[in-house]
């Protein structure tokens, strides 16, 4: 995995920096569920054809026993921006905003008056949180992962398992390992991207689901490796296709992050 640098690092900046139960089970113990091809499992994920997305809701991020809760508007054109903005949870009292291209990364922050621009790099060196652009859509939508050819199929107990990795050879391969679960009805209930040599990992499991819209409305991202975290997002309004504008100007006076 080259690395994973934009939308986890970005929240976590976003937190970091700005200040502003009981877990569900996804995959009951039952007997086999019945024999699939994997071309059939990822059939069976639900077509999106839009190009932009937007998501509002509340969050929490828990990094080192710390725990943050926030409102977010999240809006997502698909492979080319992320656009998020944060905001206290009681009060509504904006705290932060960011976008994000593939080469680009700019963030200020409203309760410290400062602000950062360059590259995702600059951004993912501050945070030190590894992950790449390209798989920011495919996480936040519930669409497969891309997979290398000859990904192997399992069947466990109440679910599915594909990689594009045998269990034997991805410890041993620089390359990232993804992994994708499905429960026994075929849907997609969790993605991982892992580094075993780097020991870091991406896992994002799908929590619960907008059965009209096809996507998920509560999902967590679990990153593991330097200074690990846990992002959980509850969908309050999903509008995918809708038209959205990406408002962004740092103000004057604001001073750069070193």
């Amino acid at each position: 995995m080259s690395t994973f640098r934009v939308f986890l690092g970005t929240l976590s900046l976003l937190l970091l920096l700005g200040g502003c139960g009981p877990g569900k089970v996804l995959f009951k113990a039952k007997s086999l569920p019945p024999a699939r091809r994997p071309e059939a499992l990822l059939a069976a994920i639900p077509e999106q054809n839009f190009q932009r997305l937007r998501y509002s809701g509340t969050g929490t991020w828990e990094q080192g026993g710390d725990q943050q809760r926030f409102r977010f508007d999240l809006r997502l054109i698909r492979d080319s921006v992320i656009w998020v903005d944060l905001a206290d949870p009681m009060l509504g009292i904006k705290a932060a905003r960011a976008i994000l291209r593939p080469d680009t990364a700019l963030f200020y922050n409203r309760l410290r008056q400062e602000y950062l621009a360059g590259r995702p790099e600059k951004l993912a060196q501050k945070v030190k949180l590894p992950f790449q652009f390209q798989w920011l859509w495919p996480l936040l939508t519930a669409q497969a992962l891309p997979l290398r050819e000859g990904y192997h199929l399992k069947r466990d107990s109440g679910r599915y398992t594909l990689r594009d990795q045998p269990l034997a050879q991805a410890a041993k391969s620089p390359l990232t390992t993804t992994v994708l679960h499905f429960n026994a009805q075929a849907q997609l209930r969790e993605q991982l991207l892992h580094q075993p040599q780097a020991q870091r990992s991406l896992r994002t499991t799908y929590l619960k689901y907008d059965e009209r819209k096809a996507l998920p409305s509560e999902l967590t991202l679990i990153y593991q490796g330097d200074r690990p975290g846990r992002l959980t997002l509850h969908m309050r309004r999903i509008q995918p296709g809708e038209a959205f504008n990406l408002p962004f100007s740092i103000p004057d006076g604001y001073a750069p992050i070193e």
